[in-house]
């Protein structure tokens, strides 16, 4: 779809565009959806609020955290998430680890113009969030 033609709100562009694709990942999850700027669950005292694109939660964790940009968003904006993510990461596997979760992890996408990328963070990794896979749409002709 050529850039011109796609959705200039983020939140159309989310709806739009990502959702099928962030569902078509997860949907066999039974994870509980939250779109749109649901606020993630912070621990109490917590100061700071968390609104990510979409999280899905299971058994009341979070598990899956995804931050989105449409195309024509400024390297500022994609700074922003890019620093938020592990944030809501490393919040949600201290939630898990404080519950007694064995061996969480919470898996972050970054989606940004045609980019995506996967992070996993885990006890694995010390709590650092890994990259997992990266990969970049290819353009139409129509694009280029």
């Amino acid at each position: 779809m050529p850039s011109s033609s796609l959705p200039q709100n983020e939140d159309t562009y989310t709806q739009a565009i990502v959702k099928g694709i962030i569902l078509s990942v997860v949907g066999d999850l039974e994870l509980l959806d939250h779109w749109n700027r649901d606020p993630l669950p912070t621990p109490t005292g917590f100061e700071e609020v968390y609104n990510p694109d979409y999280f899905g939660e299971y058994d009341g964790f979070p598990m899956v955290i995804v931050e989105i940009k449409k195309p024509g968003a400024t390297d500022d904006d994609i700074e922003g998430d890019q620093r938020r993510l592990p944030c809501m990461q490393k919040l949600m596997l201290d939630r898990m680890l404080s519950a007694g979760v064995k061996d969480p992890e919470v898996v972050g996408f970054l989606i940004r113009r045609s980019r995506c990328e996967i992070t996993v963070m885990s006890l694995d990794h010390e709590a650092l969030s890994a990259e997992v896979c990266a990969y970049t749409q290819q353009k139409n002709k129509e694009e280029e």
